[in-house]
């Protein structure tokens, strides 16, 4: 759940509505631009030929799957972001809330 959310329905009603728009910090966080990494065309596997707005998964050291975006392909340099699409952008939303179920 995006933590906006929850200040954002607090007060309402069931059946009641709100729009908010949230800051980046309160939806999916900043854009990171050491999020974007060049790698070489090379490191992909035979027959997987990257294209921008490809999405690749990685397996850090640690063993963490990463989602990446494809956002450039020049020769054999292929950039991708490991920011989330939404990152660093202002986003509305029409809530409604239909259910309070105790914790």
């Amino acid at each position: 759940m995006i933590k906006g959310f929850d200040d954002a329905v607090a007060g309402l009603d069931v059946g009641g509505s709100t729009t908010v728009t949230l800051a980046p910090e309160d939806a999916y966080g900043p854009r990171y631009e050491d999020a974007v990494q060049t790698v070489e065309a090379g490191n992909f596997a035979e027959g997987q030929e990257p294209f921008v707005g490809g999405m690749v998964s990685i397996v850090a050291p640690d063993g963490t799957h990463l989602a990446a975006e494809i956002t450039s392909v020049e020769g054999d340099q292929v950039v991708l972001d490991f920011n989330h699409p939404l990152a660093g952008k202002a986003l509305t939303f029409e809530l409604t809330l239909v259910e309070v179920i105790p914790v």
